[in-house]
């Protein structure tokens, strides 16, 4: 987290083309449209961090356009960790962060591990994919399908 933003590798949510390409290196980043999107990125580029593979979701190609989505694919035993697990570490990074709720029929709230909000700022969440699919959502809620 970075000035009340979540980020990864430097790059926040928020953040604009231009700044990211100079947080990144410097260099000019290719934006691609994905033309089987609904939500947030219809434009994405896609880069290496830290040794990981990470796609930014771009509001517009334009270099004025922001940050919507920063996608993580992560490997080793974290690949295969339980929800829970994987909450707990990210908590543990950013006290921050709190696990989403629903309300159920009735009054009991049910939980959602996987989904964390910024308590200070509720439209910025990480969304941890199940076991097995190796990729965590740094996003807007608003992009969240």
């Amino acid at each position: 987290m970075e000035n009340g933003k979540l980020g990864w590798g430097g790059i926040t949510l928020g953040m604009t083309r231009a700044v990211a390409e100079e947080a990144l290196g410097g260099g000019r980043l290719t934006v691609r449209r994905d033309s089987y999107v609904d939500v947030c990125g219809e434009y994405f580029s896609t880069v290496e961090r830290h040794g990981q593979s990470i796609r930014i979701d771009w509001s517009a190609t334009t270099p004025e356009g922001v940050i919507d989505v920063i996608a993580v694919s992560y490997g080793g035993a974290e690949r295969m960790a339980y929800d829970d697990d994987l909450s707990q570490a990210a908590v543990a990074a950013v006290p921050e962060l709190v696990p989403q709720t629903e309300e159920e029929s009735g009054d009991c709230p049910r939980r959602y591990p996987s989904f964390l909000v910024l308590r200070s700022d509720p439209e910025q969440a990480i969304n941890l994919k199940p076991s097995g699919e190796g990729v965590f959502f740094l996003t807007a809620v608003g992009c969240i399908d």
